[in-house]
């Protein structure tokens, strides 16, 4: 049966390890050992005492009765100290989590008096009890300024190695993914009017082209055809299909040059392209629109004819619909209030339509549903323009609207499109590195329930499901509202033009749900923000982004985000208002 043994992992509340901590282990209504200290690694494997033994019939053997209660006493050079069952793991209260060493803080959350240490002290008596762990960082013109993140990522329990809260923790961002949405609708403006203003000054003086070399490979031989193409054309040369498929839209502003070099490779199958030039992300649909002479929409416009195409065929739009307007969307100031199909009204569509659009979320696998078929139905109940009702399928119907458009996915518009810079490859519909994922939990220490992977949603609508770092995410807020200049699009340039930024954060403020202003902090001149927020399979999230302005212009990007809870905006609120902006 072996010796009388404790092995037990002990972590701080702020979800790294507690190491040096002295360990005694009381025996109930016995003695009293001490065992040692955890290690670095805050784990202690160790020896208690030798089992009792009995003599019969003349031999010894180990009492098969010695099985004692155990209660194992914590402490540390502070004073501090706890008492717990003989458990695997171990979450000490957060007064125990260590000063900052003598040769400085390594964690900012532990520098007294600094806006980390401000954050910090708002925040956690807000957050419940079943929130193993929470992120808060705040950017300040683009540099770490408040990080009061803590806790656990992934909560020890069993069958589950706990993980530490980090800004680096690969988290899901529930409804904060709107604004992203929203930045999409608005990129996808941007770049229809760029399209359509190219194609206008088609040789016309000083339009910009680019070198294109056609090769025709025959068996011993090759010849070059070497033409100057507008430089928005280019990309019809990047695939035979591509150069076939918009040949007979040219308008007559192409030269007989550029005509002849796109025939010669969509007929002539032993021509090829080099180099190939690059096709940015919705090219082909936005293209096509400009050379059939569609119109940029305003944001005014209404969305219905934008997707008309796409919807069943069949279907009739309710009366009011066709009021709705792009921005209308963008605001929720709509009265389709279906959020799913379970809501979609029965009287009006057949349970086998209803049935044919449900949806699914596996744990940690593929999210999937016929969203397109969801809006088809949607579409036919009525409809019409209201104040502002909040409901995911307005961002449901956003997503039809950019794949109408771009004609590609949603997930393949918005990645290519906003985050093709390096710097944000985590922030994507699915999880890049499961290693670095959260799990989402319910309950109370130790006794954690939950510890569930969310889906993954890249087959899913705009209205949430992106993942994101605190890190990249604060970074793409901050780059995004100060046109920073970002690599990975055709050319190197802001995510949004001016007026695409005056779309998002003027007086429309498409970011924010149409609300530009908050109260708090007094110093703002602006604060847009977004909050979200889900509950699947045993699990819970929530939390906030926002982007603020100062009257000095300091920008200021903040997240928060809990894990294991569903009511986050107490603590974030209270960490703005506890820090000192300026």
């Amino acid at each position: 049966m072996g010796d009388v043994r404790i092995k037990l992992h002990v972590w701080f509340a702020n979800g790294h390890d507690a190491g040096g901590l002295d360990v005694r282990v009381d025996e109930v209504g016995g003695s009293s050992y001490q065992v040692g200290k955890t290690g670095a690694d805050g784990k202690i494997d160790a020896f208690v005492r030798a089992r009792r033994r009995r003599h019969a019939f003349g031999h010894d053997f180990e009492d098969p009765f010695d099985h004692p209660t155990l209660n194992i006493h914590l402490s540390d050079q502070a004073g501090h100290a706890i008492n717990t069952p003989d458990v695997q793991t171990f979450v000490l209260p957060p007064w125990f989590d260590p000063p900052p060493p003598a040769d400085g803080p390594t964690d900012p959350v532990l520098t007294a008096g600094s806006p980390s240490a401000l954050a910090d002290a708002a925040i956690r008596p807000l957050v419940e009890p079943n929130a193993p762990g929470y992120i808060f960082l705040v950017r300040k013109d683009g540099t770490e300024w408040v990080n009061a993140t803590r806790g656990f990522a992934r909560a020890p329990l069993p069958g589950i190695s706990a993980r530490a809260m980090t800004n680096d923790t690969i988290i899901n961002l529930a409804s904060m993914s709107k604004p992203i949405t929203a930045t999409a609708v608005v990129a996808m403006i941007d770049d229809w009017t760029a399209i359509r203003d190219a194609v206008a000054a088609i040789g016309t003086p000083g339009a910009p082209t680019q070198h294109i070399q056609v090769v025709r490979q025959r068996l011993i031989s090759q010849s070059r055809l070497d033409v100057d193409v507008p430089q928005v054309l280019a990309p019809l040369f990047a695939s035979r299909p591509l150069a076939a498929q918009f040949l007979p839209l040219l308008p007559a502003s192409v030269s007989a040059a550029v005509r002849n070099a796109l025939r010669l490779l969509a007929n002539d199958i032993t021509t090829f392209v080099s180099p190939v030039p690059a096709t940015p992300p919705g090219y082909a649909g936005l293209l096509r629109r400009v050379l059939q002479g569609v119109a940029v929409p305003a944001f005014a416009a209404p969305f219905l004819p934008l997707i008309q195409a796409g919807l069943r065929s069949g279907t009739t739009p309710g009366a009011g619909v066709n009021l709705i307007s792009i921005a209308n969307l963008l605001t929720h100031n709509t009265t389709l209030k279906r959020n799913d199909p379970s809501d979609l009204n029965p009287a009006l569509h057949t349970a086998a339509e209803i049935a044919s659009v449900g949806k699914s979320e596996p744990a940690g696998g593929l999210a999937s549903f016929d969203y397109w078929g969801f809006v088809s139905l949607l579409v036919r109940e009525p409809g019409g323009t209201a104040g502002q009702q909040y409901h995911n399928n307005n961002y449901t119907v956003l997503t039809t609207v950019v794949e109408a458009c771009t004609e590609t996915t949603f997930d393949n518009y918005v990645t290519r499109r906003l985050f093709s810079d390096p710097r944000f490859n985590c922030i994507r519909r699915r999880v890049v590195d499961p290693n670095r994922e959260a799990f989402y939990h319910r309950g109370t220490p130790p006794n954690w329930s939950g510890g569930v992977r969310l889906a993954d949603y890249s087959n899913w609508p705009g209205n949430g499901g992106f993942y994101a770092t605190a890190n990249q995410l604060t970074d793409w807020l901050h780059a995004l509202y100060t046109r920073e200049v970002v690599t990975g699009l055709a050319q190197n340039a802001p995510l949004i033009s001016a007026a695409g930024f005056a779309s998002l954060f003027g007086v429309n403020a498409f970011f924010s749900l149409g609300i530009g202003t908050r109260f708090g902090p007094a110093a703002a001149l602006n604060r847009f923000q977004h909050n979200g927020g889900t509950s699947v399979g045993g699990g819970d999230v929530n939390g906030n982004l926002a982007i603020i302005d100062s009257p000095s212009h300091t920008i200021y990007t903040a997240f928060f985000v809990a894990n294991g809870t569903i009511l986050a905006d107490p603590p974030f609120e209270a960490a703005v208002a506890s820090l000192p902006w300026t």
